[in-house]
């Protein structure tokens, strides 16, 4: 019964997440997101409902983000950090293959919730 019960609460978590948009970023270098550190590898990025959900294993981060989409597609997925207190903060990733682009920080908490 348990067994059951545990596979059900998986089974909702994924399709909570199923239709929303998804990303691979890769950090080249250690990076901190939303306070929380990174190693250099790769990682998926989930967006619903203005946050971002991303992580390996057990270090996750849930964030607000700004989601915009341009014009013109990206070539490749570029990040664009800001050196704090010597730690490369991820401010900004620009999605290769598509035209969006996703920021996070201090503009994203101050414009959150507004249109």
């Amino acid at each position: 019964m348990k067994l059951t019960s545990a596979l059900l609460f998986l089974g909702a978590g994924a399709l909570a997440v199923a239709g929303s948009p998804s990303y691979g970023v890769t950090f080249f270098e250690p990076s901190v997101l939303a306070g929380k550190q990174f190693q250099a590898g790769e990682y998926r990025i989930t967006i619903k409902d203005g946050r971002a959900l991303m992580g390996a294993g057990k270090q996750r981060v849930d964030t607000p983000v700004q989601v915009e989409t341009g014009s013109e597609k990206f070539k490749t997925t570029t990040v664009r950090y800001h050196r704090a207190d010597g730690k490369m903060t991820v401010e900004q990733i620009r999605v290769g293959g598509t035209s969006t682009t996703l920021t996070f920080g201090e503009t994203t908490a101050a414009t959150a919730g507004v249109n």
